[in-house]
């Protein structure tokens, strides 16, 4: 499990920053054949690790609707330390595929691995609303990826 948090980790963070010049062409690879697929959950250190340095733009890790990733993070920080253990998680709400071609990410979300575009593309249009709910009781971080106003901004007052 640690190995496919680390994978889904550095995944999210090339995600969040290797996209930001925007315009250029998607690589010619990606309209290589994809002639193997690896679950998120059967992927392990061996291959994580050569996705990661490019070595495989003709593999696909499936990333299933519904899997559950439990998340671990500690950060200490000089002013604070943030301690998400154990009940942070991500769950795959869709059914998605990731290439890794010459260190940069790709999703498809079709079956038939045809279409493939930048990573970021699906995070762009993301809403982060932080704030302390009206009893004070606790922080409350929402991330929606829908521009739209928050069922949970009352709870911000």
């Amino acid at each position: 499990m640690k190995k496919t948090l680390y994978f889904l980790f550095v995944a999210m963070s090339m995600m969040s920053t290797s996209f930001a010049g925007g315009g250029k062409p998607l690589p010619d690879e990606l309209n290589a054949e994809v002639k193997s697929i690896i679950t998120l959950k059967d992927a392990n250190q061996e291959v994580i690790k050569s996705l990661l340095d490019g070595t495989h733009s003709d593999v696909a890790i499936e990333c299933e609707k519904g899997t559950m990733l439990p998340v671990k993070y500690l950060g200490n920080f000089k002013f604070l330390s943030l301690n998400c253990d154990p009940n942070l998680s991500v769950k795959l709400e869709e059914t998605t595929y990731l290439r890794f071609i010459k260190k940069q990410v790709y999703m498809s979300r079709d079956r038939d691995l045809k279409n493939w575009e930048k990573a970021n593309k699906f995070f762009k249009k993301m809403k982060l609303n932080v704030g302390v709910n009206e009893l004070k009781s606790h922080i409350l971080v929402e991330s929606n990826s829908v521009v739209e106003e928050s069922p949970l901004e009352d709870d911000f007052n």
